[in-house]
């Protein structure tokens, strides 16, 4: 029996390990198509096999000792071994080295997206060098084949990435990304053009420190980014009001990665919400003055009266009336005030000098007759005499409002605000309202004192209130015509329109005359939108059209706090609702739609068609109209109102003045 030596299991190790290396070449080929290198290390490996097994079996005993010519062909073994691994070795160098230029090319073609896209690109790379796909692709798995399909694939990601770029610069909103310490990564054209640097100027430094430059993360840190904050309203030293959105990124791994910062422009919709607050708070308080005035004892007790709503329900700091006293009209006397604190009470710019009292705001509006406005009264030069006494009470912004009794100035109206801009174009023409309306009530208490019954002035007095209603209701009218220059007359027309449908229907006067006041403030809510908008020319974005739609509630808003007897408010908002549901903004249909919204639903087609002055819509005239309406019956429109309108149009010639 053989005597075996402690290094046979050795050999047998190393025996196991070589044949491992020659199954591993023949992957190698497979994986890579490259059959030269894969070849050298398998005829390798398998010669190291064939000289551990022949130790092997020396040291079993099995294979003889003495075998002439095997002991020369074994020791040649190690040295054609070597040599075909380090063939190999120079085969797989060639390979390492060719899937290194193609990933330095593909990393510089997407140098300066983000970390997220180079991880990939290079990640996709790799895999595709090492995938069993490229083997069927490559056609045979020859070498040449690989390289240019890396290649492919490379200018396709070029190409994606060129294309989210132009994509992500497309959009006008700015949005940049940043890293977990905050700097920027990539950032967007608008992004760019807001902040006013070059894009090489960004890369890298603190959003904080370029736009908005706040000094400090809008949000705390990278923690709170993972939860997704969003929202914020800033505004910013240059007086931009912006949203701000943050919305977090992760990688494949559910990690936290970077951000996308969007930060939306809105000054110009706070700024039109802040005008439809103030016309809507002038309208509250016009409304509650009218009615104070209508139970007023005295002249004395309307003029305080209003001053005292004015200040309260109005958020001014100060109102006072003046009457002129003497020929030259130099002199002013105060006779009614109402302060926001106990020291305004006696109108400090009612003492000013008489020699400088004609360049005040009150006495530029009595000596020409005309409202006067000053949104930055502490800047502006021409009142340098009276800044003292203004920077004391804190007088910033002022208007001045002549009042006449009959067609003479017998004073003057002035409300004082300590912001400066404070009033809007649309809330100093309803203050031009309330001011006539006082002349209203000036006139008929001074009608009164010359031996006009109480009962007579009282309803005169009560008349005039209403037709100054009404005027102040055109005034509002025409004010939003103003911004819309093609269409002069439309809301008045619309009102008269009204009317008329309303009485051919049989409805009671007071019910027919709110009607009519619908009519003539159907479109108070444009105000809103913006004054290119309202004048745009030819086909109209999705956006354009929801904010075109959104003044019927924005009418709505502002008349709903108005304590009336008709409902101007509901009308309003439901005046483009359509019978079968298709109108806007609630899609209400048949009987849940109001008869007054009904009716100024007909009115306004009519108007539009047969007296519209757009360019962009031709009048087409009355007949064309009535066949409009005509053709919708029962489906767009009222059928009762529509029948109304064809009776009073075709059989009693109706026509609008």
């Amino acid at each position: 029996m053989a005597t075996y030596s402690l290094g046979w299991p050795l050999y047998l190790a190393s025996l196991c390990l070589s044949a491992a290396a020659a199954f591993l070449a023949l992957r190698l080929i497979r994986h890579t198509g490259k059959r030269k290198a894969g070849l050298y290390l398998f005829i390798a490996s398998l010669l190291l096999a064939a000289d551990m097994a022949y130790e092997l079996l020396l040291q079993l005993g099995i294979f003889p000792q003495g075998v002439p010519g095997y002991r020369a062909l074994v020791d040649l073994l190690p040295i054609a071994t070597s040599v075909l691994l380090l063939a190999g070795m120079i085969s797989i160098r060639a390979v390492l080295m060719e899937h290194k230029l193609t990933e330095v090319g593909t990393g510089e073609q997407v140098e300066g997206s983000s970390n997220v896209s180079q991880t990939t690109a290079k990640m996709t790379v790799n895999k595709l060098a090492s995938s069993n796909t490229v083997v069927a692709t490559a056609g045979e798995g020859s070498a040449a084949s690989v390289p240019a399909y890396l290649e492919q694939e490379r200018r396709r990601g070029v190409r994606i990435h060129q294309e989210w770029q132009a994509a992500f610069d497309a959009v006008t909103t700015p949005m940049v990304l940043y890293d977990p310490a905050f700097k920027v990564i990539r950032a967007n054209r608008a992004y760019i053009e807001r902040a006013g640097l070059s894009l090489k100027d960004i890369i890298g430094k603190p959003y904080f420190d370029i736009y908005p430059k706040l000094g400090r993360p809008i949000v705390d840190s990278p923690q709170s980014l993972k939860q997704g904050i969003a929202g914020s309203e800033l505004r910013l030293a240059t007086g931009e009001i912006v949203i701000s959105r943050n919305f977090p990124i992760y990688n494949e791994a559910n990690e936290y990665h970077h951000s996308l910062h969007i930060l939306e422009d809105v000054t110009g919709i706070r700024q039109a919400e802040k005008s439809v607050r103030r016309t809507r708070l002038s309208l509250n308080v016009v409304t509650a003055c009218v009615r104070e005035m209508a139970s007023a004892k005295d002249e004395q007790h309307m003029l305080q009266s209003i001053c005292r709503i004015v200040v309260r329900g109005g958020g001014y700091r100060l109102a006072w009336v003046g009457f002129v006293e003497g020929g030259e009209g130099r002199t002013v006397r105060l006779v009614a005030s109402h302060g926001y604190k106990k020291d305004l009470e006696r109108a400090p710019d009612a003492s000013w000098p008489d020699a400088d009292f004609d360049k005040s705001p009150m006495g530029i509006a009595i000596r020409t007759g005309k409202t006067f406005l000053c949104q930055d009264f502490m800047h502006d030069p021409q009142f340098g005499v009276f800044h003292g006494d203004a920077l004391k009470h804190h007088l910033a912004a002022v208007v001045a409002l002549p009042l006449y009794s009959g067609q003479r100035i017998v004073g003057g109206l002035v409300l004082w605000s300590d912001q400066a801009f404070a009033f809007s174009d649309e809330e100093a023409a309803v203050l031009e309202g309330l001011s006539a309306s006082i002349d209203l009530g000036i006139s008929a208490f001074r009608i009164r004192a010359e031996h006009v019954t109480d009962m007579q002035n009282k309803t005169q007095h009560l008349d005039d209130v209403r037709d100054k209603l009404e005027k102040i209701i055109e005034a509002m009218g025409e004010a939003i015509e103003q911004r819309q220059t093609y269409a002069v007359g439309h809301q008045r027309r619309v009102g008269e329109i009204c009317l008329a449908i309303a009485q051919e229907m049989g409805l009671p006067d007071d019910r027919a005359y709110g009607v009519r006041l619908a009519g003539m403030v159907h479109d108070v809510g444009a105000i809103q939108i913006p004054e290119g908008l309202l004048c745009k020319t030819g086909k109209l974005t999705e956006d354009d059209r929801r904010q075109i739609e959104f003044h019927t509630q924005a009418g709505h808003d502002i008349l709903s706090g108005l304590d009336l007897p008709w409902p101007l408010a509901q009308a309003v908002l439901q005046h483009h609702e359509r019978l079968d549901g298709s109108g806007y903004p609630n899609g209400l249909t048949g009987g849940k739609i109001l008869l007054e919204a009904k009716i100024i639903a007909v009115a306004d087609t009519i108007e539009a068609m047969a007296y519209g002055q757009r360019t962009d819509h031709p009048r087409l005239g009355v007949p064309a109209a009535l066949a409009e309406i005509a053709k919708h019956k029962g489906t767009l429109y009222d059928e009762d109102v529509v029948d109304a309108t064809l009776r009073l149009y075709w059989e009693k010639g109706y026509e609008v003045t």
